[in-house]
């Protein structure tokens, strides 16, 4: 049985505002910045495609990126908040997409054994199943693996609340997928986020 193609879209195209002036997904984690970190978790994962959302002139953004093999798409109505991210990402999916992984730029511990872990839950027999990350513990996080049948909802996203109006309506489909630790839980918002975050213990 052929394994299920999934895309993977990376919202980075926030305008990073509660940093205090800086650009959280340039900030360093173990020697890169932030948001080529965590592409890199999705590019050497098992999703078939990696997207990245970036604002339009996001120059510095895009050159974080290297040499990644990604398809890296403009996000014109950035402004608007997540959900035109999303909107952008699931635009033209390749053929044959079974689902979509939603990812979060700016959550630098997301593996790609994580991402895996999320496809390895993924039935898609089953039309309308989400697969969430989440922690240990069993608390929801990200990212969020969505079957093809959510394509349409995703498309017609308004606002900045992103998809979770969408995940409460298809609350039956969702089944958790635990990662280790916090890490579906952590991203990097505030300074006081990222001051936590270098202060943590090794892993």
């Amino acid at each position: 049985m052929q394994p299920p193609q999934v895309l993977a879209i990376v919202l980075a195209s926030g305008a990073s505002l509660r940093m205090g002036g800086a650009d959280k997904l340039l900030l360093p984690v173990d020697g890169q910045p932030m948001l080529r970190r965590v592409a890199a978790a999705f590019h050497a994962s098992r999703c078939v495609e990696t997207r990245v959302i970036l604002p339009q002139g996001a120059d510095l953004r895009h050159r974080a990126l290297g040499e990644l093999d990604l398809a890296v798409f403009e996000n014109t109505d950035a402004g608007e908040g997540m959900a035109a991210a999303i909107r952008c990402g699931v635009a033209g999916p390749p053929p044959d997409t079974d689902g979509v992984i939603v990812g979060l730029g700016d959550m630098p511990d997301i593996t790609a054994a994580d991402v895996d872990s999320l496809i390895t839950g993924f039935d898609p027999s089953r039309p309308r199943m989400i697969c969430r990350a989440a922690t240990e513990d069993g608390r929801p996080g990200n990212p969020v693996l969505f079957a093809k049948a959510h394509f349409p909802a995703l498309a017609r996203l308004r606002g900045d609340r992103g998809a979770r109006d969408l995940l409460s309506a298809n609350a039956a489909w969702v089944t958790p997928v635990p990662l280790p630790g916090r890490r579906a839980v952590t991203d990097i918002d505030t300074q006081e986020d990222w001051a936590r975050y270098q202060a943590r213990a090794p892993g």
